[in-house]
């Protein structure tokens, strides 16, 4: 909001021209009250400010805080329902951000759930800090840490494959 509100996003000598502002958050609390709401709403139709909550239906976080009409969400949402993957086990955590990716990658049909292939979406992510993928995946849980990260390597497209060997090169560096 401070880039609108400031004007950051006009170029220098022509105030009446706005490049998009433009945020995705997943997972997210609700973080205002109605003025905040009220100001946001006056930059989206004044700033060309924009906000599109990403929200997996069955997460408790953005239902929060609990405070009847205190606290209010802003912008557009779009619900994504990760308990219709068949690739996901049924008590994975909602609020992983690997599930939010994995809900995100896929889409809801008939009340169903497809990974959408070309996005290329790397299902043994969602596996890195838990055991949220279904047996027959053979992924490893909990496989990012400091032992050998449980036989699991980076191919060089940046995906993560499982390979049984004894042999496992360190990671990339960030």
């Amino acid at each position: 909001m401070d880039i609108a509100s400031n004007g950051w996003n006009k170029p220098t000598g022509n105030s009446n021209k706005a490049s998009m502002v433009t945020a995705f958050p997943a997972a997210s609390p609700r973080v205002g009250d109605n003025i905040f709401k009220g100001v946001f709403e006056i930059l989206k139709d004044l700033r060309n400010l924009h906000l599109l909550r990403i929200v997996n239906s069955t997460d408790p976080i953005p239902k929060v805080p609990w405070l009847g009409g205190i606290y209010t969400h802003v912008g557009e949402e779009l619900e994504i329902d990760t308990t219709k993957s068949s690739y996901l086990k049924s008590n994975v955590n909602p609020h992983n951000l690997e599930v939010y990716e994995h809900g995100i990658a896929g889409f809801q049909e008939n009340g169903e759930f497809k990974l959408e292939e070309e996005l290329g979406f790397d299902n043994p992510v969602v596996n890195k800090y838990s055991d949220g993928l279904q047996d027959e995946y053979k992924m490893p849980d909990n496989w990012w840490n400091k032992e050998k990260f449980k036989n699991m390597v980076q191919m060089d497209d940046g995906h993560w494959k499982f390979v049984d060997s004894t042999y496992v090169p360190d990671p990339p560096r960030a």
